[in-house]
């Protein structure tokens, strides 16, 4: 065991191997400690993806990445192990030509060099380095770490000694030997220090005069002044609110100012990691954001019901854009195409005899092609109204009936009898039921996209092409649920052998362990995915005939909207977002095709 010392002046104990091992007690200020045990626990609570599924990573490496960046402004993860390194006893070596060449771990004797592909190293802002580490929030509160350790030193040293200020003892007459000075300032001390000798009668065998040593300001210096500048000195260096390090009912913004500490501290670091790591943040699981879009949401609903705002006026607080009538021409043809809808289910045939008169020859001819190819004719129009009016798509039928069906097949795939998991058959059914529909969204929104945006629809085109992404397409969600699945039960099962359950409490724990949610939210991420599909099939198509438009993101206007997905609302494609929807787990964004608004290089 060695000691090294810290930026900030602190001893630490660290084992050969390198981690921190216990900070001296003293050594670390409580505002300090807090602040760093904050910001380190509330990285570890989010929950990190690979793939659209949680990353197999212990949220211990989250937290020791977060605690490094507040401590030295960089973190070290020794790739072969994954193992976060002491922060401390690290060092980068590089310079300005080659960049970093080194990363070195030393503490006193013990040293070690790795090359940079040996480790996932990210730092914070520098101003000194464009190779870092950064410039750490502990290296920003140190003076007033200081200055609010020497306070409470001060106070404890006050009270040690009996809480008496400095003294002088004189003999009224002659004068004192060295050791008769010491034996009186000892007695002197041992009989009055302390709490229980504060109303002690002292009984003196010679004549002394005591008087007090008047310190200057002595009286005037106000310890509760000091505490609390030093508090929001750091507290501003970590980005951590005063309302979080103190008792928070004592203000009115504390809910404000936890909501600023996740999106203005908490996020960035994350993402800092999530990107080293090779990972993205499911920001739908941040608590503290989801209460802070509802709340606003809320706000406005009320004022809404309230009479006090109408629709258009409530969508634009909420920062969506108005909802837009149907003009006149897409509204008579919708409404021949419901006629047309109806007769059919009236004759109980696919497409009974119809005579339109406003409905367009491109939507007639799109309608038989879908027919041809047996799909629902009409299923399209709920698409194109959808579009005129700038809302959701109506998808929520999609989403279900794929729910309900990966439950369905997930439970035909398990068997209680023999304790098995059938885990092709589960992922054979599941894809093909998956393919089907998914194909079906994106034919019909295809359909519905060329249909508003030109005067043609080349369905068949369309159909070609959504049929061929569905059958390439890796299900990636559906085989993860698939993997996971097989590797719970196996554990169940085990559990269950050993523990002789019964097959009622095999089947509660089975229930409980795969429930509608987890089924919910893989059918909105693949139903949001096949409409946006659908919707880059018909941009290709209308491309090759000459008509370029280009793809604008749209969010849903509920509570539920995402950090992520909030600022690109509007935006076309190229402009602060690339990849199409869906954007992280259960996202059920959109996007349109519209003309170009900026100039493209």
């Amino acid at each position: 065991m060695v000691t090294i010392k810290t930026a900030y002046g602190a001893t630490k104990a660290i084992d050969a191997v390198g981690y921190v091992t216990r900070p001296q007690a003293q050594s670390l200020h409580a505002y300090v400690l807090r602040c760093i045990t904050l910001r380190a626990n509330a990285v570890a609570s989010l929950s990190f993806l690979r793939d659209e599924e949680r990353a197999p990573l212990p949220s211990r490496l989250y937290y020791l990445c977060e605690a490094s960046l507040c401590v030295a402004g960089a973190f070290w993860i020794e790739r072969a192990s994954m193992r976060v390194l002491n922060p401390i006893a690290m060092r980068v070596e590089g310079d300005a030509a080659r960049g970093i060449t080194a990363h070195v771990w030393q503490s006193g004797q013990f040293t070690r060099r790795y090359q940079p592909d040996q480790v996932i190293y990210a730092h914070s802002w520098s101003p000194s380095s464009d190779i870092g580490p950064g410039l750490a929030p502990l290296k920003v509160a140190e003076t007033s770490a200081a200055t609010a350790m020497a306070a409470e030193q001060f106070t404890r040293a006050f009270f040690e000694q009996g809480a008496l200020p400095p003294l002088i003892i004189t003999p009224s007459e002659g004068a004192l030997t060295d050791a008769d000075a010491e034996a009186v300032r000892t007695t002197w001390q041992r009989l009055t220090a302390g709490v229980r000798n504060a109303w002690r009668a002292l009984v003196l065998r010679r004549n002394m005069q005591v008087r007090p040593l008047d310190i200057p300001a002595l009286d005037k210096l106000a310890m509760s002044q000091v505490d609390e500048m030093a508090l929001r000195r750091i507290s501003a260096a970590f980005g951590v609110p005063v309302t979080m390090l103190t008792d928070a009912a004592n203000y009115a913004t504390a809910a404000e100012h936890r909501i600023s500490f996740w999106r203005d501290t908490v996020l960035p670091d994350a993402e800092l990691i999530a990107d080293a790591l090779g990972l993205t943040i499911n920001y739908d699981d941040i608590e503290a954001l989801a209460e802070d879009v509802g709340a606003q949401r809320k706000s406005v609903i009320d004022l809404y019901q309230a009479g006090l705002v109408d629709r258009d006026e409530a969508r634009q607080m909420l920062g969506f854009e108005t909802e837009q009538p149907v003009d006149a021409a897409t509204q008579s043809a919708l409404r021949e195409l419901d006629q047309w809808r109806r007769k059919s289910e009236a004759r109980k045939t696919t497409l009974a005899d119809f005579f339109p008169r406003d409905l367009p020859d491109s939507w007639v001819r799109a309608v038989k092609s879908l027919a041809d190819l047996g799909h629902p004719p009409f299923a399209f129009a709920r698409f194109v109204e959808a579009k005129a009016r700038r809302v959701d798509p109506p998808l929520d039928r999609e989403r279900e009936q794929l729910a309900a069906q990966i439950l369905q097949v997930l439970e035909g795939s398990i068997s209680i009898d023999d304790l098995s998991y059938d885990e092709q058959g589960f992922e054979k059914q599941a894809r093909a039921y998956a393919e089907s529909l998914l194909l079906a969204v994106a034919t019909e929104q295809a359909t519905a996209a060329m249909l508003s945006s030109a005067a043609f629809a080349d369905v068949e085109r369309a159909y070609d092409f959504a049929a061929r992404w569905a059958k390439d397409y890796s299900y990636e969600l559906v085989r993860g649920i698939s993997e996971t699945t097989s590797r719970r039960l196996s554990e169940l099962f085990t559990r269950s052998r050993a523990e002789g359950w019964t097959r009622e409490k095999l089947v509660d724990r089975i229930a409980r362990m795969f429930g509608q949610q987890r089924a919910e939210m893989i059918a909105t991420t693949e139903v949001t995915r096949a409409y946006a599909q659908g919707t880059d099939i018909a941009r290709q198509i209308l491309d090759e005939s000459g008509v370029s438009l280009v793809h604008v993101w749209r969010t849903a206007a509920d509570e539920r909207v995402c950090p992520i997905c909030a600022p690109r609302d509007g935006r076309e494609q190229g402009d602060g977002w690339d990849d199409l929807p869906p954007a992280h787990v259960n996202c059920r964004c959109w996007t349109t095709l519209e003309q170009p608004r900026r100039r493209r290089r």
